[in-house]
């Protein structure tokens, strides 16, 4: 039966794990809350398809990133078209 007993092959890894540390600050910040996302189905010509891939792929961006990029875009461009109305 195997041996049990590992008191004597952790003890040199005390010096490594003693201490208080009850007076060490909590680094940590709290977790933020995540952003509520609206997922999308969609199907596209594989032109299209492509197309976003190379250019997401060219901005170092994920496909999802770079269509979000594309709609904020249009929702920046419509909303400064709609503020120079004469």
């Amino acid at each position: 039966m195997a041996n049990k007993n590992f008191k004597g092959k952790t003890s040199h890894l005390d010096k490594f794990f003693s201490g208080d540390v009850s007076d060490v600050p909590d680094v940590h910040e709290p977790p933020a809350t995540p952003e509520k996302l609206y997922r999308l189905s969609t199907k596209i010509s594989f032109e299209y398809e492509r197309f976003i891939r190379d250019e997401a792929w060219k901005a170092r961006k994920t496909v999802t990133q770079y269509i979000n990029d594309l709609i904020k875009a249009e929702m920046d461009r419509v909303n400064t078209s709609e503020t120079q109305v004469p």
